[in-house]
């Protein structure tokens, strides 16, 4: 595909005074819940920096907080994994990203974000998602090839090249 040709230009209008940190979901502006918490910050760039080293060997990118346009809505998981040939305009992810993570901190609703897999990522085209409980310290799989069901698990993977395991987070 020509570089981006058939994109056409994005355009996000948000009133809000800092709109990185809302998403634009099924019609809807919704704040981006827990960012800047320093648990949420933390795990976010651990969970980074053990997928780097998986993405540079499979070529792939990695991201916190990389916001995805897909027709006029906006996502923003706190980690994005993305293989090679990811659509980007304007520095945003057009493409469905390969993995998105999403973390849960004081305050969320770990439904909401099981929902969130389900209903927007998997929607969009992300086979694999990741939901990650700070305060339990507890790892789930939510991927699109369970049907969105979600799993707790002691090793997070995305297919057969991308895995971790929870005791790298850090937690019992």
């Amino acid at each position: 595909m020509a570089a981006n040709a058939s994109i056409p230009p994005l355009v996000l209008e948000d009133p809000r005074d800092n709109p990185e940190h809302y998403e634009f979901i099924r019609g809807h502006w919704l704040k981006k819940q827990s960012v800047g918490r320093e648990d949420h910050s933390k795990l976010e760039l651990l969970v980074t920096m053990l997928l780097t080293p998986i993405a540079n060997r499979l070529q792939c990118q990695v991201f916190q907080e990389w916001t995805i346009v897909h027709g006029e809505e906006k996502f923003i998981p706190d980690v994005t994994f993305s293989f090679p040939g990811w659509t980007t305009r304007d520095g945003y992810l057009v493409a469905p990203p390969f993995l998105a993570v999403e973390t849960c901190s004081q305050g969320q609703r770990l439904k909401s974000l099981f929902d969130k897999c389900l209903l927007d990522y998997h929607r969009i085209g992300t086979p694999y998602c990741w939901v990650l409980d700070t305060e339990e310290q507890a790892a789930y799989e939510c991927h699109r090839v369970a049907d969105g069901a979600n799993r707790l698990v002691t090793r997070l993977t995305a297919g057969p090249d991308v895995a971790i395991s929870v005791l790298d987070l850090g937690w019992h």
